[in-house]
């Protein structure tokens, strides 16, 4: 799909900016835990302490051929979500959500 872009110098006022279609949103499963979402990794090595600035743990994985990261979050170990008050695990509803 092609989109008109229209530049607006304040002169020309008299055309409007394309509106946009809006983006479905598609829900992603989120798996019940970390042994099911791993599952089938060949590869698995845990970033070094100071490549996560939150505390948080992060590894590098290999699924299916197919390099991943994968972050285990917990507001014990991630002062970031302390931080923000994001206890509920937004990141998970997000993905629910699409």
């Amino acid at each position: 799909m092609v989109h008109e872009v229209v530049v607006l110098d304040g002169l020309a006022g008299d055309r409007q900016p394309p509106v946009l279609p809006a983006l479905a949103l598609t829900p992603r499963p989120v798996a019940s835990s970390v042994e099911e979402l791993t599952v089938g990794a060949t590869r698995r090595e845990a970033f070094l302490t100071s490549d996560s600035k939150s505390g948080s743990s992060f590894e590098r994985l290999v699924i299916d051929g197919e390099p991943r990261v994968l972050n285990q979050v917990h507001p014990d170990h991630d002062w970031t979500i302390r931080f923000c008050g994001d206890l509920g695990c937004p990141r998970c509803r997000c993905g629910l959500a699409g």
